[in-house]
């Protein structure tokens, strides 16, 4: 034995061969240093996507939605507004400055008693109408529901708004009236159970005087009642101008399979006048009905498994678009319930548009993927290189991108 087994001719192959493979030539250092930017490119595209479909993606289709109501004069707080305007299925009207246009006019004052007969006449007590319509608007001038602020216009074209009330006596309670002293005398104006708790004569009597006055106006018409010192005095007959496009409006919701209510503190007589003008069966609207009630009505339809969207503009409603699912508070413009409808098709179509994205996104991923990996080698030569299939991750992203900015043309 002249040498041990690493001294041999073999082991100092093996060595050789080891050394040879442990060199690189120098175009493999340069795909090393490519492959470690490109790995480093990889996993930023990677955490990108993962990003974009956390985080971006849940808040990039509302956006567009709420950016897009934003044009159209609809202020949405956010995407689950949006998310939730998609499930509604049954639409609560309020009626005054909703449906019709939240500018009620006086069109003719009634007055009590033996002296009763309209505009010009005079109470049992010989009050006159001027008198009556003065007191009436001392009171309302307190107040900011358009019934009230249509009492105080009308004082003010016949120029007998001057008075006010007696200093800490005024009280309202909204969806019944006002009521305060002026120069002494007790003024109660509002609904006849609200005139009815400030009086003091016989109950029957003044029910049916309630029923005379009411009959004296015009069929469908709002009447304001008025109590003084006590008595039922007099009446104003309020009149408010439907929206020219409610009925359009109405029937769109209708179309869409939306349930419609009208909800309203007037009359039910008045309510149902309004109800034949749109073209709605009477028991889908509601008159006499007071603030407490409405929320109570929205709670009654979600407990029978309703999406309620309830819509109102003024203090009135406050507690039923709390209760609502959606809560949709007009501003009293030109076109509030064409807004509604537009503000509920909106959702629909971001919701329309979220759905084909998801649909494009999974199809699109479930489909290349594979083939970046190599699958369609074998079946049709088909080898996507990491570049490539980088580039068309990117592509996916734009569609979803341009799919959803698609929204703005609807």
């Amino acid at each position: 034995v002249t040498k041990a087994g690493d001294g041999t001719m073999l082991s100092d192959i093996v060595r050789l061969v080891e050394s040879a493979q442990a060199r690189t030539a120098p175009v493999q250092r340069l795909a090393d240093q490519v492959a470690g930017k490109f790995c480093y490119s990889v996993m930023a595209m990677s955490a990108g996507t993962f990003v974009f479909w956390k985080f971006a993606a849940p808040t990039l289709f509302p956006k567009v939605g709420t950016a897009l109501g934003a044009r159209h004069g609809l202020l949405i707080r956010g995407g689950d507004v949006l998310e939730k305007a998609n499930a509604v299925d049954t639409v609560v009207l309020d009626k005054t400055g909703t449906v019709t246009a939240g500018t009620p006019a006086v069109t003719k004052i009634v007055t009590s008693g033996a002296g009763a007969g309209g505009k010009g006449g005079e109470t049992a007590e010989g009050t006159s109408v001027k008198e009556l319509l003065k007191l009436a608007a001392a009171v309302e001038n307190s107040s900011t529901h358009p019934l009230a602020r249509a009492i105080v216009a009308a004082a003010e074209v016949e120029g007998v708004l001057g008075l006010a009330a007696d200093e800490s006596t005024f009280h309202q309670e909204p969806g019944s009236g006002a009521v305060a002293q002026v120069q002494g005398r007790q003024v109660a104006v509002g609904t006849v159970e609200w005139i009815h708790r400030h009086c003091t004569g016989n109950d029957a009597e003044m029910k049916a005087e309630a029923v005379r006055l009411a009959g004296e106006a015009a069929a469908g018409r709002t009447v304001v009642y008025m109590g003084l010192d006590g008595k039922l005095v007099g009446a104003f007959q309020i009149e408010d101008q439907i929206r020219p496009e409610a009925a359009g409006t109405i029937a769109r919701l209708l179309r869409n399979k939306l349930d419609v209510h009208i909800l309203s503190g007037d009359h039910p007589d008045a309510v149902a006048a309004v109800a034949v003008e749109l073209g709605l069966p009477l028991d889908k609207v509601h008159g006499g009905v007071r603030p407490a009630d409405k929320a109570a009505f929205v709670v009654a339809l979600q407990r029978e498994g309703r999406q309620v969207a309830m819509v109102g503009d003024g203090v009135n409603d406050t507690a039923a678009l709390a209760e609502a699912t959606l809560g949709i508070a007009m501003g009293g413009g030109v076109g509030a319930a064409t807004e509604v409808a537009a503000a509920l098709q909106l959702s629909k179509a971001t919701f329309q548009k979220i759905q084909q994205n998801l649909v494009w996104a999974f199809a699109y991923n479930i489909v290349g993927i594979p083939v970046a990996a190599g699958a369609a080698l074998p079946l049709c030569g088909i080898m996507l290189t990491p570049s490539i299939a980088a580039a068309f991750m990117g592509v996916s992203s734009l569609g979803v991108m341009a799919n959803s900015l698609l929204l703005q043309a609807t």
